[in-house]
Formats: structure tokens, sequence, C-alpha cells
């Protein structure tokens, strides 16, 4: 029994280092999320850390007293076994399952009583007295009693919900499968039907254009034949005439020469001459076969993602990582025939303007993929200004472009410093502008990546480029917008697969970073643009790994908005309508060789 003093210690301590700083010092607390016991400094510095702001932090203190005393009539730490099972038979009156009683491995004589909650592991009463002094312990049939209950609920919940779910979203999948094939082998005959009825009528147009010409042909034929046959009627009169003419002459007979040449003249000037008739002339007006033509009478394929199925159900039991949902609706999609889709800019609910730098034309769009307008122009990116003029930046240009109503595009500004790769026009009529001296990830000392702001007369107001160090911020300046608080949102390119977000107030301080690993989930992040809602939170597109994210306006992350599994491959660009609609620059899949264009409506 001289051991009996020792149980209250190892009751009652608290462990006397923190698994993060290794301070000496009492810890009483514990990161479920990080499965760490920290002391208070570390605790404080956790809740301020933005990336483990959200963790959940409980006090190990209190666990210990409660464990403590469910144990004030338990038997001694160094007592021998049979007052261990009789502790055990006084505490009988627990509700506690039955369970075999094993053996510590080191100790083969003493069983596992014991559950070290700061290693993790069972141990019997020796290993209790030596490797987990001062650890925080409890009893292990307690430990496995509540371990018990959590695996229960865990099975319960398998076999009352998540297996039958996910059975049932199995058939839901199966027949979307059938759904899908039945579609495509309607379209196929639909469109083999079309062309049988664009030949027949093919056909029909070449008959009836063939049968106009046989009747014109008939017409003329006939009033050709009425010529030529009053035509051989005058040479017969004038043969005649002739002949009786010549006969008069060598006959020369005074008596009756002169009345017989006035019956001749008068016979003469009696036949009317027959004029050539003038047939109508035929021209066969055949159009030109384009594709837009053949489009247009054939038919086309329109494409769109239909109602999204129904999200799989919640596991908050199974799971803590989750994240608060936010509702997608798709509303339309699109196929373009860019390479990619550089930028967008919502004109009006229905319309938007896209472009691409790769290809020398910039084009207004319908939400169904008509084309009302195209204009010549490499655009980097476009927004429109408070007027209603777009502005527009384009590839190796200086200067600042505006297109009005009219459709024609004038120069606001011909003398920037540095090449525009993006815009933002304020309603104030302020423009910022992201600025690089080339287009290249490459940096040395004479380098100039920069973001500039311009007033409507094009005076500089700010430049954000060095921080405090006088140390370059940006890598690849690519886009830039602002948010309802003013706050200036810019994608920086890192690398060739990388790429932040970073975010400053009106006066050019950075209020923080997001997409570097100690920001976000993932390792690494490829942002490619954002843009921001009227709530302010920013929605930024993850080109390498098919990711939306959102954040608050601090920098909060919410979730992904869109992933692979909806349907979204390599989303390079992002914006707003003037409804709330997201546009969204990017691919259907993986091998599509052109950019596709979805619009989206989310609630978060």
């Amino acid at each position: 029994m001289a051991t009996s003093g020792g149980i209250k210690k190892l009751k009652s301590a608290t462990v006397k280092q923190c698994s993060i700083c290794e301070a000496k010092t009492d810890v009483k607390w514990r990161c479920t999320n990080c499965d760490k016991i920290i002391c208070q400094n570390c605790k404080n510095l956790h809740k301020k850390v933005r990336a483990t702001s959200h963790h959940k932090i409980v006090s190990i203190v209190k666990k210990v007293r409660k464990e403590s005393n469910n144990e004030d009539n338990a038997s001694d730490v160094g007592s021998n076994d049979t007052n261990d099972q009789g502790s055990s038979n006084g505490r009988s009156s627990s509700p506690k399952s039955t369970r075999p009683m094993v053996m510590c491995l080191k100790h083969q004589d003493c069983a596992l009583k014991w559950y070290c909650s700061s290693c993790e592991n069972p141990a019997c009463k020796e290993c209790a007295k030596s490797e987990h002094k001062s650890h925080v312990m409890a009893d292990l049939s307690v430990y496995l009693d509540r371990r018990q209950k959590k695996w229960d609920r865990f099975v319960k919940i398998l076999e009352d919900k998540e297996l039958p779910e996910t059975l049932e979203r199995m058939k839901r999948i199966k027949k979307a499968k059938m759904d899908f094939d039945s579609n495509i082998i309607a379209v196929k005959r639909e469109v083999w039907m079309r062309y049988d009825e664009f030949m027949l009528k093919l056909g029909n147009e070449r008959q009836r254009i063939l049968s106009g010409l046989d009747e014109i042909q008939q017409r003329e034929e006939k009033t050709f034949a009425d010529a030529l046959q009053k035509m051989e009627q005058e040479i017969l009169i004038l043969e005649s005439s002739l002949d009786s003419t010549k006969e008069m002459i060598e006959s020369l007979n005074p008596q009756n020469i002169k009345q017989n040449f006035d019956e001749v003249c008068e016979k003469v000037k009696k036949v009317k001459k027959t004029r050539c008739p003038n047939p109508e002339k035929v021209k066969f007006n055949a159009h030109e076969v384009t594709e837009k033509i053949v489009t247009h009478l054939y038919g086309k394929l329109e494409r769109h993602l239909g109602d999204p199925p129904p999200p799989p159900p919640s596991s908050d039991d199974l799971s803590e990582l989750s994240t608060p949902g936010v509702d997608v609706s798709l509303l339309s999609s699109f196929p373009t025939d860019l390479p990619f889709i550089r930028t967008i800019c919502p004109a009006s609910t229905d319309d938007a303007w896209v472009g691409c730098w790769q290809q020398d034309k910039m084009f207004l769009s319908t939400y169904d993929g008509n084309t009302k307008q195209t204009i010549t122009a490499k655009v980097m990116d476009m927004c429109l200004m408070s007027n209603g003029d777009l502005l527009v930046v384009c590839y190796l240009s200086y200067n600042l472009k505006s297109i009005g109503k009219n459709g024609k595009m004038k120069e606001l500004k011909s003398d920037l410093p540095l090449y525009p790769t993006g815009v933002v026009a304020m309603k104030n009529g302020d423009i910022i502008l992201s600025m690089v001296d080339r287009y290249d990830l490459k940096m040395d000392e004479n380098s100039m990546r920069r973001l500039m702001k311009l007033d409507k007369d094009g005076n500089t107001l700010l430049i954000i480029e060095n921080d405090l160090d006088g140390k370059a911020i940006f890598t690849y300046p690519a886009k830039v917008t602002v948010n309802i608080n003013g706050d200036i949102c810019a994608i920086d390119e890192t690398g060739e697969y990388s790429g932040r977000l970073l975010v400053f107030d009106s006066t050019g301080d950075l209020k923080f970073v997001y997409g570097e690993q100690d920001s976000t989930f993932e390792e690494t992040c490829d942002l490619s643009c954002c843009a921001c809602d009227s709530e302010g939170r920013i929605v930024a597109s993850d080109w390498l790994h098919h990711k939306i994210h959102i954040l608050t306006a601090d920098g909060s992350f919410i979730g992904y908005l869109l992933t692979e599994d909806d349907g979204i491959h390599f989303p390079f660009c992002v914006s707003f309508g003037s409804d709330g609609v997201l546009w969204i620059g990017c691919k259907l899949s993986r091998e599509a060789p052109k950019g596709d264009i979805v619009r989206v409506k989310y609630k978060c």
C-alpha cells in the first residue's frame, strides 16, 4: 500500500510539456483537430492564425477531474491483481460491457487497467508508474465504454443511413446513365431524320428550279418559232416582188408597166417587218454554302448542364472536416472556338464579352452561345466602366482602350509605363491596373511588377510594388478587382503552376494573402482569377486543381463552390454579372480542345 499516495498524484497531475512549443509549464488544453496537448500561449496563437482559428480546443483539466471522481472507489495503482479485480467489482454497479482481461506485453503478469490520454496507449500499473508518470490517465474500461458507444453509433449510422443512402444514390446514377444513353440515341436518330428531311427538301427544290427552267424554255422557244415563221412569209413576199419587178423590166410593156410596178410597191410596203424576239434571261443565283448557313438550316447541338443531382447527405457524425454548404444552381453552358477563356465581362444579364490574347478577336456572346458582335483585338482583360463603355487592355500594348455602345474602339490613354495585364474600373471613375515589364515569371533587379491606380484624367493616385523592406511584392500580377469595401484584390502568378491572392486596403496596405500552404487546405494553389460578389465574398478560380474557391471578405475559407466532380475543368477566369450570376471560363472535359463558358448562381 505504499503507492496509495501516488495514485492521487497520478490522477490530478497535468501534462508538464506543450506538444508545440515544448515549454515545460502546466498544459491545460487539447486541440481536437491537431490532436495535440498545448499550453495557454499556444492556445491563444491557435485562435489567431487563420488556418487554425476554426479548430476546436477543449480543456483537459476538467476531463481529468471527471475521471478522477469516477475512480474514487478504485484500488491503488500499486495494489496486487486481486485488489485490481476487487476494485472492478466495486464499480460493477456502473453499466459496463464484459470484456476479457488483456495482459501487458511488457509486464505479462499485469493486466491493462489504464489509458494514457497523452500517449494514446493503454497501460498496466507498472507502465503507469514508469513510462507514463505525470501523464493524463483514465480508467481503461471507462475509456473503452466511451469508445464502444461511439463505435456503436458509427455502425448504426452506416447501417441505417450511409449504406442505404449510398445504394440509393447508386440507383440514381445508373438511372441517370440510362437516361443519358437514351438521350444520345434519340439525338442521333433526330440528326439522321433531319438529314433525310434536308436531302428530300433539297431534291424538291432542285426539281422546282429545273421545272421553272423548262417552262421558260418552252415559252421562249414558241416565241422564236413564231418569229421565224413570220420571217419566212416576209421572205416569200419579197422574193415574189423581186421576180415580178424583173419580169416587168424585161417585158418593157409601156401600157401596164407603171400600174404593175405600183402594185408591187404597194405589196412590199404592206409587209410587216418581224422584230427579233427578246428572250427572258435566266441566271442561277447560288448562295455561298458557309458553315454558318448549313448550321442555321440543318441545326446544331445545344449543350447545357441539367439540374444538379441532390448533394450526398452530410456526414457530420463521421468527419470533422466538413465545410459549410454552398447551394449552387447551374444555369447554362456553351462552347467557344477559343483555346481557353482569358477574360469574361458580363455586359448585361443575357450576354457577355469574351476574349483571349492568343486569338486576334473578342466577341459579345449571348448566354446560349450566339455571337452578337466581333471585334479584332488580342485582349488581356476588360471591364465595364460607369458610363457603360467597355474598358480593354490588349496584348503587347501600352494603351488603354474603350469600346462604346456604337461598337467602335478608341484610345483613352496611350502612354502607360508598363504592359497592363488586368484592369478594373471603379464607380467614381478611377482605374486600377496590374502591370508588368514583360510577359514572363523571370525576376531580376530591374523587373517592375506593380498595381497602379489612376484617376479618370489619367493621373497616378497609388502604386503598389514593394513592401516595407523594399522587396518586390509581386512575381506576375495577372488580374485585379475590388470589393464593396474598396479593398484591392490581385492575383499573383508565382510559378508555372502556382498562384496566390493578395488583398490590400484602399491605401495599399496588405491585409492578407491566400493560396500559400499555410493559408489553405491544398499543398499548392494555382489561382488564376478572382471576382467579388455583392456581399464582399471573394471567388477565385484554381486552374490546376479544377476548383472554384470561395472566401469571406477577410480571407477565411468558406468552401469550394465547384470542383471537377461538378464537371468543371481548368477554370481560368470568373466574373460576376449585375444580377449576381457568376460566369466561368473553363472546359467541360479535360480533353476538350476549346474553352467553354458556364453560368451559375449560388447561395452561401
